[in-house]
């Protein structure tokens, strides 16, 4: 995923529905977590869910493997969001 800034920051989320339209909602989200972790050179550390590993997760109100559209926005359907093990934003009290 890109880093939008300035007027064009709204439609960062975006992207993962432009995407979608070459891409299966899988490889979105693959390209997004396990992709991007080995770009980083972070593999094991980043963009995936195991032992040792940073614990950044969002809690999503929708299945992203269907829709995609629950990741867009602004967070309008992200009420949990935890960075490093630690709740960052909860919506959910």
């Amino acid at each position: 995923m890109t880093d939008l800034l300035g007027e064009a920051h709204p439609l960062q989320s975006d992207e993962l529905l432009m995407r979608a339209r070459v891409q299966s909602n899988l490889e979105v989200l693959r390209s997004a977590t396990l992709i991007g972790a080995e770009l980083l050179g972070q593999s094991g550390q980043l963009g995936e869910i195991a032992p040792g590993a940073v614990a950044d997760l969002l809690l999503v109100d929708g299945d992203p493997l269907s829709d995609l559209g629950c990741l867009a926005g602004q967070g309008e359907r992200i009420p949990l969001v935890m960075q490093g093990g630690r709740v960052r934003c909860n919506e959910l009290r």
